[in-house]
C-alpha cells in the first residue's frame, strides 16, 4: 500500500488549508474533499480544518483512511478488480480516489477492457477521457501503468 500512498501523494499534493481543486471542490491535504465528507468527519471538525488547517501527521491519517474507504468501495461495486496485479489495482484505486467510485463506474468501455484484459485498449480509453485532460501527466502516468503492469 505504501507505493500507493506515495504516489497519490504526488498527484494530489499537500496543502495544510482549504483550497478549491480545480473543478471549484473545497479540498484539504492530499485532495480530501470537504464537501462530500467521504469519512463522515464531524462538522466541528471540519469547522476546525477551515480555519486552521490540518497538520501532515493528521493528513497522513486521513489519506490512508480514505484509501481504504476507496478500496472498500471498489469492492464493493468492482469485486474483480482484486483479481488484477496490484499495479493495475493501484492505477483503479488512484482514479476512484481522484474522482470518486460513481465517476469511476461511468468509464465502461475503460472497465470493460481491464476486465476483458485489454490493458493497452484500456490505456487508450483512459487517454481519451474528459478526466485525463483535466488530470494531465497523472493520466499519462496511470495509463502507462495499466498498459505495462509496471509502476510508472
Amino acid at each position: 500500500m505504501q507505493a500507493l500512498l506515495d504516489d497519490l501523494k504526488v498527484d494530489e499534493g499537500f496543502r495544510s488549508m482549504p483550497y478549491y481543486d480545480t473543478v471549484g471542490v473545497l479540498t484539504v491535504a492530499h485532495g480530501y474533499n470537504l464537501i462530500a465528507n467521504p469519512l463522515r468527519l464531524s462538522s466541528r471538525k471540519i469547522a476546525s480544518i477551515k480555519k486552521h488547517g490540518i497538520s501532515e501527521k493528521e493528513a497522513e491519517s486521513l489519506l490512508i483512511q480514505c484509501v481504504k474507504q476507496t478500496c472498500r468501495e471498489l469492492d464493493e461495486k468492482l469485486s474483480w478488480v482484486y483479481m488484477l496485479p496490484k499495479t493495475r489495482q493501484d492505477v483503479l484505486i488512484n482514479m476512484a480516489f481522484n474522482m470518486g467510485i460513481k465517476t469511476l463506474l461511468t468509464f465502461k468501455n475503460t472497465l470493460r477492457l481491464i476486465q476483458d484484459g485489454d490493458y493497452e485498449g484500456a490505456a487508450q480509453a483512459m487517454m481519451k477521457s474528459k478526466w485525463s485532460k483535466q488530470v494531465g501527466n497523472r493520466a499519462k502516468r496511470l495509463a502507462e501503468q495499466m498498459r505495462t503492469g509496471v509502476r510508472a
